[in-house]
């Protein structure tokens, strides 16, 4: 997680199912992960955002989404559609 002003940045990397959690694969030997669809994700926010949004290469050619969330007690719930390799979440 990285804040930058008035943003909260996620970053999530799937390295489930795959053979290493090496970044580097040059030989081209690294098991695809195993795709996840329709995750919840619950996180901490020091403020109530305005609106969330995910991001991805690998998901609707890296056109932002916006995704509806709640607040309770501090924390934000949303879902995300899909996480094949790597999603950036931005909270505004």
């Amino acid at each position: 997680m990285k804040l930058q002003g008035e943003r909260q940045i996620l970053h999530l990397i799937n390295f489930e199912g795959a053979s290493s959690s090496a970044w580097v694969d040059s030989r081209g030997a690294q098991t695809p992960p195993v795709v996840k669809e329709n995750v919840t994700i619950e996180q901490s926010v020091e403020w109530v955002p305005k609106r969330i949004w995910m991001a991805s290469p690998d998901y609707q050619q890296g056109i932002m989404e916006e995704l509806p969330f709640t607040y309770k007690d501090g924390s934000v719930t949303f879902q995300i559609p899909y996480l094949e390799y790597w999603d950036m979440i931005v909270m505004e």
